[in-house]
């Protein structure tokens, strides 16, 4: 068990941490784990990290526009994000957690792409997300408390 900033990570297996970031958003606050599986699959597909580890601020972000779109409208100017297809309240989400990673294929082949991530043991558990992964080894039951908008990795 790793202790980082107060919150227990439980990790399974080794980091590889010999492998480059794929392109786009921040691996930095994401599980090192979820993080290592996530290289891994750019290593064997070429991947676009979307969103990694979200502060509550930017998850209320996600939820505003979320909330507007469901009432008709469309995502307000300031929130900047091309789609909300679904969004969880903030303190609710994996993300805010570093326990999420929002990708995609830099060459469009959902069907391969998804393949190699299950075979890297990430997970797609929100309906309508296929580009939402977790890990299926690190559970959210390992953490107590909240981490706040401070929270930094050590």
């Amino acid at each position: 068990m790793t202790m980082i900033a107060g919150h227990r990570w439980w990790v399974y297996g080794v980091m590889d941490e010999a492998l480059p970031d794929p392109p786009g958003r921040s691996l930095a606050g994401v599980h090192p784990v979820l993080a290592d599986k996530w290289r891994k699959v750019h290593r064997r597909h070429p991947s676009h990290t979307n969103s990694g580890r979200r502060f509550t601020a930017d998850q209320q972000e996600f939820w505003d526009c979320f909330q507007a779109r469901l009432a008709g409208g469309s995502c307000p100017p300031s929130c900047n994000r091309s789609q909300c297809a679904s969004a969880n309240p903030p303190g609710k989400s994996n993300h805010e957690f570093g326990l999420a990673i929002d990708g995609e294929p830099q060459d469009g082949d959902w069907s391969t792409w998804t393949r190699l991530c299950e075979e890297e043991g990430l997970i797609f558990v929100v309906a309508g997300e296929p580009w939402h992964l977790q890990d299926v080894g690190v559970a959210t039951s390992s953490f107590t408390g909240f981490p706040d908008d401070d929270w930094r990795p050590a």
